[in-house]
């Protein structure tokens, strides 16, 4: 091995994982939260309605409000001043207030920071109020409780839901909500069966079926659960909803009977197509499982913030060194200039370093207006319309109608600059509207999209392997049929079905349609109608499915008195379950790889037949595991072990879960405005390659990298086998050049600097990595995966987990620095959509708990692209240029009185009007900046969905950050107050003559006035000037401002008693010289503001510029 061998070994081999994504604390932090498992809980014994028995728990109200009558005064007050800008401005208040401090009024700084403020608080308060209102409702929400009254006599009772307490025996109803969690004792369901919704606790749209506890499933009414008496001992407060263990004994019963998630109802579910329920509560409060979910989504800042926190503080510490330097420029002043000065009375006396420390307060107030304090609830407000503007836009809607919801509004224009979108596949990419298309067996397929009675007539025949496959669709699920119709009191002929899993409810509706009817199902009991005739199934046995078994399965007692086990799963977990030749194995796996091949979805089927003598052995280990309460879960797998063993091969089914409406084209698109797509799905490899190039995520002429490994090793040799393939020869150049080796990569701050080195040719990679690989990726080898995946025009990671989905979106966040966004519809996909740095829920068949708790939500894959290339670009263009013309006005007006001191010996005197100076800060420059973000358009929109590149282009343009604030600041409004104060000193300051009305000295006021008055036009014209799109609402605007400019001086006048203006208006216009002035000042002040245009457009042009040069064009053309 030569040097550059060596080099690589270095970087792959021995310590690497030491340096990599497994030194990330906030990373190992996000793993141990997506995959907490809490310690096995205390159990808590309740009794059956005996209220003194119950004590110790906690009441059942609940509390959302962040504030109280006798804290929101502080607490609101701390929220606010713990901004450091708004912090800041208090500070100058209370300094306004020293004596001797400064000229300024109190009220000028006060009035901005209470009008600030007290903004941000009422908003704070209304949506906590919204809050409040809702924790009334739920709590004084009335429900029917089973009492006994002191004869022991049973009665019901009407309690609000804050006094329900645990061992209460509630009375639900029809539609009723569940306020507390319960076990479930008696239901006027046959088999006692009852079905909740819980679409406002997981998502999942389809009603969930529960079923009373074994204890009690002989209660036939009302009277008996009155008479009852007994205690359930459960385990104690957990968040999983599946997790759930613990036992009821009634009075006189010998032994107790086990009881878990089925018998639960939990509180926020609701109860649909059952007309009463009887239930015991055992958690209320911040106990039940819905509260000890409840957590504040994640608190995400965009860049544009991050950056403007930055930019103000790197301003605050300019205007820190500019007050330190002119504060011992004023004690120098003091010591060399005013103690000679004896008519200046007492003060000529103070030395100069009392006053240098004195003048330190007296320039924070005097330039205090450095950081505008109405860029802030600017900012927030336009966000708000900006998110109302997306939810009214009619083209965002879904094919359905539903309109997309923007939860965080702080996140509009980082949809602007997105580098990488991780999407999921199922029901993102693809509709979620399952459809059985064929099934095989071992070597031989029976596709019905070929002939669609093919099943059925097969069924006919009577071929045995076609009967066992039907029967096994039909019998093995956890669905339920549903003869209500939408209408009340409707009952329909034939069922519709319920299911938890839509793949489920395709398999039984197509077992409908070959003949067998699933036409009930009740705790113990199935209903098949096989060609007319009715089939009855005992049900003695069902093995629930979950993520770590990845197959269920369910016990049947068949009507001639046989036990017969039905299984279904995944093939990966089924493989090692079936009794298989060699050649059969081969033969199936033929079959999985023609169904992933093309897309489908595919589970395998198997079947086992066990004795009376084998059932009762097995039911006997099964009650003894359920009952456990030491290691419960690994007895509960032995035993499911033990009937889930030597199986016979069923055969596998395959169902289509089509591509949404325009999926290739949207990612063709994104992908040409220069976004690099992930994919993360749970489906196998080859489902997942086959759905990306129907997806045209993939194409043939593409190189397409499988990497499957089972061990470090293996995945060290393989990345470095890759990258030198593909990464490092001819034709895939990165940033930093052809590297003869990775050892920079050591270095994760240089492969931050890495950047898509995909460009439109013919030679393109793609990576296809599956979830045990990707975890030894995560775990060792994050940094130098991304070095390929740069050069990838898609990335596409199969067979992963909820987990591994958020740490994937994690690394490309951290250690790319780029912006990410998540999208998917599932309840496994809200930990991505949390993670990364825009989430996006899609309203999906799966639920709506990935869209609730996305940052945006919208009906369809391809709304995407509306979604990044309009309202993300102008976003982009809008909140920049927001930001960037508030800094500007701001440092333009105080530079005035910056360079006023050097005439007035640094005492602080400002030359601007105190009042002048705070409306032009919250009322002359408040809408114009503000109606420029709500409005402005630097392309038209058929420009932006035609042209991807232009999404691209303003994403590099960088519009704020730190060369947009040196060009607005240091730039235009350094430039402009040097202009326009310097100007104006040159001719009205220094000339002999009088310029004044009737040969008079207008004095400070007027010359003031008059530098306020340029200031204020100079800066109105340059928000007219900045913006393109010139409608009704921002001419009126700057009509509007610069009215208000000379109307406010005769309000100063007579209300505030200021006469320090008075007859400057007059004063000021009747001077020839100063409008000549003006003029000039103007004149020169816009001329860096056209140089910097014409050098842009004529020397320095961007894809944006000249799509502008082609649209003046056509529109005057038409013309």
């Amino acid at each position: 091995m030569g040097d550059e061998d060596g080099d690589f070994a270095q970087v792959f081999g021995g310590d690497a994982g030491a340096k990599t994504l497994k030194s990330d604390t906030a990373i190992q932090a996000t793993k141990k939260e997506l995959n907490r498992k809490d310690q096995a809980p205390e159990t808590r014994v309740v009794e059956f309605n005996n209220e003194p028995a119950n004590t110790g728990f906690v009441t059942n109200i609940i509390k959302s409000t962040k504030y109280t009558w006798w804290n929101v005064v502080p607490k609101s007050l701390w929220e606010q001043f713990r901004k450091v800008a708004n912090f800041y401005f208090l500070i100058v208040a209370i300094l306004t207030f020293l004596p001797g401090v400064t000229s300024f009024s109190p009220s000028t700084a006060v009035i901005p920071l209470v009008l600030v403020v007290g903004f941000s608080i009422a908003r704070e308060l209304y949506d906590d109020g919204m809050r409040g209102r809702s924790d009334r409702r739920s709590n004084h929400q009335k429900f029917s409780v089973l009492k006994r009254d002191a004869k022991g006599s049973g009665m019901t009772e009407e309690v609000k839901s804050l006094n329900i307490k645990v061992g209460d025996i509630l009375v639900l109803k029809k539609n009723s909500p569940v306020p507390a969690d319960c076990l479930a004792l008696l239901s006027t369901e046959e088999g006692g069966v009852l079905y909740v919704s819980t679409a406002q606790l997981d998502g999942e749209t389809n009603l969930k079926r529960h079923l009373v506890t074994q204890a009690t499933k002989d209660l036939t009414d009302a009277a008996q659960v009155h008479a009852l008496d007994g205690k359930a001992e459960v385990s104690g407060p957990n968040p999983q909803f599946e997790v759930f263990q613990g036992s009821v004994k009634l009075a006189g019963a010998e032994d107790a009977v086990p009881v878990d998630s089925l018998n639960l109802i939990l509180r926020g579910s609701t109860l649909r197509n059952t007309e009463e329920v009887h239930a015991l509560v055992v958690y209320t409060g911040v106990d039940s499982k819905v509260a000890l979910n409840m957590r504040d989504p994640p608190s995400k800042m965009c860049q544009l913030d991050r950056t403007l926190n930055w930019t103000v503080l790197m301003i605050f510490l300019l205007l820190v060194i500019l007050v330190i330097v002119f504060a011992a420029l004023a004690g120098v002043a003091q010591e060399r200039v005013v103690q000679e000065s004896w008519y200046l009375g007492p003060t000529s006396t103070d030395s100069g370093v009392a006053v240098g420390f004195r003048s330190v307060a007296t320039f924070i107030v005097l330039f205090s207006a450095w950081i505008p304090i109405s860029l802030f609830v600017s900012l927030e407000s336009v966000r708000v319309f900006q998110a109302l503007f997306m939810f009214r836009d009619e083209k965002m809607k879904s094919y359905d109608g539903r309109r997309m919801a923007a939860s965080s509004t702080n996140l509009s224009d980082t949809l602007g600059i997105v580098h990488t979108i991780l999407s999921d596949k199922t029901g993102t990419l693809t509709r979620n509207v399952m459809e059985y298309v064929a099934c095989a067996f071992s070597g031989e397929i029976i596709d019905i999209r070929e002939d669609p009675s093919l099943m059925k007539d097969r069924l006919a025949a009577g071929e045995e392997k076609v009967n066992d496959m039907a029967s096994a669709m039909a019998i093995c699920h956890s669905v339920v049929p549903d003869f209500h119709g939408e209408e009340e009191g409707e009952i329909l002929e034939h069922p519709t079905y319920q299911g938890q899993s839509p793949d489920e409810v395709s398999l039984v509706e197509s077992a409908r349609s070959f003949g067998l009817e699933l036409m009930e199902r009740s705790v113990d009991k199935m209903v098949l109608v096989r060609n007319g005739e009715k089939e009855t199934y005992e049900m003695v046995g069902e093995i629930e499915f979950n993520s770590d078994r990845k197959r269920m399965s369910l016990v049947v007692k068949l009507e001639d008195g046989n036990y017969r086990v039905y299984t279904k799963g995944a093939d990966t977990t089924m493989f090692p379950r079936i009794l298989i030749s060699s050649e059969e194995e081969k033969g199936i796996e033929d079959d999985l790889h023609a169904f992933a091949v093309e897309g489908l979805r595919t589970l395998v089927f198997a079947s086992k037949d066990i004795t009376e003598e084998q059932y009762q052995s097995w039911q006997t280990l099964w009650r003894e595991a359920l009952l456990s309460t030491d290691g419960r879960e690994e007895k509960v797998a032995a035993a499911a072990e033990v009937v889930e063993s030597d199986m016979k091969f069923i055969g596998v089914t395959a169902v289509e879960d089509k591509l949404q409406d325009q999926v290739p084209e949207t990612i063709e698109f994104l992908r040409n405005a220069g976004i690099s797509l992930w994919v993360l799905t749970g489906d196998k490899r080859e489902t997942a390659e086959n759905i990306g190039y129907s997806a045209a995520m993939l194409s043939r002429s593409m190189t397409v990298v499988h990497m499957e490994a089972h061990s470090q090793e293996e995945v060290s040799g393989m990345l470095e086998d890759t990258y030198r393939t593909h990464c490092d020869s001819a034709g895939f150049e990165g940033t930093v050049g052809n590297m003869k080796s990775l050892q920079s990569l050591t270095n994760v701050k240089q492969a931050k600097k890495y950047k898509s080195a995909v460009h439109d040719g013919d030679k393109s990679l793609a990576v296809i990595i599956d979830g045990k690989t990707l975890q030894f990726v995560l775990d060792s080898y994050a940094k130098y995966f991304l070095a390929i995946t740069d050069h990838c025009k898609t990335v596409i990671c199969c067979r992963v987990t909820p987990m591994q989905k958020a740490l994937v979106v994690r690394m490309v966040k951290k250690l790319r620095g780029c912006v990410t966004l998540a999208i998917g519809d599932g309840g496994n996909d809200v930990s991505m959509i949390q993670e990364a740095d825009v989430g996006v829920g899609l309203y999906g068949k799966e639920g709506t708990q990935a869209s609730r708790s996305a940052d945006f939500a919208i009906g369809e894959f391809k709304l995407l692209k509306r979604l990044l290339c309009i309202h993300g670009h102008y976003c982009w263009v809008r909140n920049p240029g927001l930001i960037n013309v508030s800094f500007y006005k701001n440092v333009f007006i105080t530079m005035g009185q910056v360079f006023y001191q050097f005439f007035c010996q640094f005492s602080g005197t400002s030359i601007h009007n105190e009042y002048i100076v705070t409306v032009f800060n919250v009322v002359i420059t408040l809408f114009n900046p503000i109606f420029f973000a709500l409005f402005e358009k630097d392309l038209d929109e058929e420009v932006l969905m035609e042209k991807p590149e232009m999404y691209q282009a303003n994403r590099e343009r960088k519009n704020f950050g730190k060369r947009t604030v040196f060009e607005w600041v240091m730039g235009y409004a350094l430039w402009h107050s040097i202009v326009t104060f310097w100007g104006q000193y040159g001719s009205l300051g220094s000339v002999r003559e009088s310029n004044w009305l009737d040969g008079y000295e207008g004095g400070i006021n007027a010359w003031g006035f008059g530098l306020s008055t340029q200031v204020v036009i100079i800066v109105l014209v340059k928000m007219l000037l900045m913006a393109r799109t010139w409608n009704g609402l921002y001419l009126a605007s700057f009509a509007i401002s610069l009215a208000v400019y000379f109307v406010i001086i005769p309000i100063i006048i007579a209300f505030i008693d200021d006469n320090s203006l008075n007859g400057a208006l007059l004063t000021t216009f009747s001077s020839a010289t100063w409008w000549i002035t003006f003029i000039v000042n103007a004149t020169a002040a816009f001329m860096l503001d056209f140089i910097v245009v014409l050098i842009r457009r004529f020397y320095f042009p961007d894809a944006i510029t000249m799509e502008q040069e082609r649209e003046y064009k056509r529109y005057w053309t038409r013309k």
